[in-house]
């Protein structure tokens, strides 16, 4: 029993003197260990990485054409829409449902989120002509207060995005989008301020924070393809660099990573309960007695 304590002794020793000499400053550990977005494999990605500063850049140039808010707007689920048809006495003011459909007179349910305004009119037209005699015109605009539009007055889109953080026992949110959020609104506006509400964790990633999008490659086939606008939010918050600050759309996923410090941090998480259990000194006494019955 004697060198059974000895031994125990020397590994204990050998386990200290192995966790002090892998216990980096924060930024010189080696790169696997912190798990960063940019780090990981191409072959593992299934979306293109986009750092926030250029996507902003393009985005700017974008948003200086007056028509690009019409043009790009899609209807978002809770939007009111004003429909009308013209001349037959048709006149309805609905909210586009959770499951994305609008209840109309005679037509039924007719599926509205994610399309163009122009589009549902279309769509309308066409299944409104069998009631009628003559070709029918239908109008359809968003019945929005002035609340949901940006604040250069124009269209902007609402519904729902999600936020998800990586560290344990954060519990996810989702954000309803009025219409002109950005970055640090999704990670700090939603839950009405409250501090339980805004938490990201103990050790966030801000330096690498993720927007994943999916947008439309391909208008004719409605296909489709991902990308992850990486923002730093520590730049953001601690530099003043507003282009880490993306404006946030529907369906969007914000994701905050979970920062590792150290090695020494990580064999600690991974151990988990048996490193909480063998800490106990009470335990590691039990331990001892009972081979020492053996």
């Amino acid at each position: 029993m004697h060198r059974l304590r000895q031994f125990l002794a020397a590994a204990g020793t050998v386990l200290a003197v192995s966790a002090l000499s892998s216990c980096y400053t924060y930024g010189t550990e080696p790169q696997w260990v912190r798990g960063r977005l940019s780090d990981q494999p191409e072959s593992f990605r299934r979306a293109t990485l986009i750092p926030a500063e250029q996507w902003m850049e393009q985005y700017k140039q974008l948003r200086e054409d007056p028509a690009y808010g019409q043009r790009n707007y899609r209807i978002a689920i809770g939007v009111p829409l004003a429909v009308e048809v013209v001349g037959e006495g048709i006149t309805r003011s609905v909210y586009v449902s959770p499951d994305g459909t609008v209840d109309l007179p005679l037509v039924g349910t007719v599926y509205a989120a994610g399309k163009r305004i122009n589009e549902l009119r279309r769509e309308l037209s066409t299944r409104y002509e069998p009631f009628f005699k003559d070709k029918v015109q239908v109008n359809v605009n968003t019945d929005r207060p002035a609340a949901f539009l940006g604040r250069d007055n124009r269209w902007s889109i609402g519904g729902r995005a999600t936020v998800i953080v990586a560290d344990y026992g954060v519990l996810g949110k989702t954000v309803d989008l009025q219409g002109d959020e950005n970055l640090l609104e999704a990670l700090f506006g939603y839950g009405n301020g409250y501090a339980a509400h805004t938490n990201l964790g103990a050790k966030p990633e801000l330096r690498e924070v993720a927007v994943i999008r999916e947008y439309v490659t391909d208008e004719a086939t409605g296909a489709t393809d991902t990308a992850i606008i990486v923002c730093n939010v520590e730049r953001l918050l601690f530099g003043g660099d507003v282009s880490q600050n993306v404006p946030i759309r529907h369906k969007d996923i914000v994701f905050v990573p979970r920062r590792r410090d150290t090695l020494l941090e990580e064999i600690h998480d991974a151990l988990g309960y048996w490193a909480q259990m063998l800490s106990d000194t009470q335990q590691i006494r039990d331990i001892v007695k009972a081979m020492e019955k053996w």
